[in-house]
C-alpha cells in the first residue's frame, strides 16, 4: 500500500501484521504543544451547568382566572 510522506490519524490506529498499532509513529510525524492552562479554563466552561438565568422581577400582566 503506497502512503504520502505521513501517517493519517486512521493509518497509524489500524494494526500491521505484528499486531501493532503506529500511534507512537505518528506521534513523532505531527508533535504538538499544549497550553494547560487554557486548556483548564475551556474544560472548566464546557463541564459546568448550563442553568438559565432567572429575572428578579415579578411578572407582569398575563392570564387571570376569572
Amino acid at each position: 500500500m503506497s502512503r504520502g510522506k505521513y501517517l493519517s490519524l486512521e493509518e497509524a490506529r489500524k494494526k500491521d501484521k505484528q499486531g501493532k498499532d503506529r500511534l507512537e509513529q505518528f506521534a513523532k510525524e505531527h508533535p504538538s504543544k499544549g497550553d494547560k492552562p487554557q486548556f483548564d479554563r475551556l474544560f472548566q466552561a464546557m463541564a459546568k451547568p448550563n442553568t438559565p438565568k432567572r429575572s428578579k422581577k415579578k411578572p407582569t400582566g398575563g392570564a387571570t382566572s376569572g
